[in-house]
């Protein structure tokens, strides 16, 4: 009776070992090939598959840091925000995330405060707030989607305007 009983729960322990070795195998495939679709730009492929991987690898961070900076890259900032802080409370200390979050939401506030000042009546005490706000921003090196200086909010720049076109930037998501 006890050598039945050890065959089943080997037999068991088996079929369950090779049922996970059956899954592991696609999910292996499915993340090898979203990280060819991420490292060769097909931004469409890439998300869909980090989509599908984040569903079947919920607490991978680093699927969660990709499909962030994907969704970044295809200006969804909602879903990339859900997704870096996904990936911080598996990795609390991620400081990568941290910066890829902090640069989306700076330039979100940088985009309100143009349409602020857009939408402001000249002599507005807010709009000369809001300019200063903007200018100081500005200051800041920070980089558009494909890694080129961002525009300046202003049509033309300050007359005081002088920063250096080798100026180290930041602003794309971070590896």
């Amino acid at each position: 009776m006890q050598k039945r009983a050890i065959a089943a729960a080997t037999l068991v322990f088996l079929s369950l070992s090779g049922c996970a070795e059956m899954q592991s195998k696609p999910l292996l495939t499915l993340n090898q090939k979203a990280n060819a679709a991420y490292a060769a730009g097909q931004m469409g492929p890439a998300l869909n598959d980090y989509e599908a991987l984040a569903s079947r690898s919920p607490d991978d961070p680093k699927i969660w840091e990709r499909l962030g900076n994907l969704y970044v890259l295809s200006k969804q900032p909602e879903k990339a925000i859900a997704a870096y802080r996904r990936a911080i409370e598996i990795t609390p200390g991620n400081a990568t995330v941290f910066y890829n979050m902090g640069v989306l939401r700076l330039r979100q506030a940088w985009a309100v405060l143009i349409q602020a000042y857009q939408s402001t009546a000249p002599g507005d005490p807010n709009k000369v707030l809001i300019e200063k706000l903007l200018d100081d921003m500005e200051k800041l090196p920070v980089l558009d989607i494909d890694g080129k200086a961002a525009a300046s909010w202003r049509l033309s720049p300050p007359a005081n305007a002088n920063k250096s076109s080798t100026e180290k930037r930041v602003g794309a998501p971070r590896e």
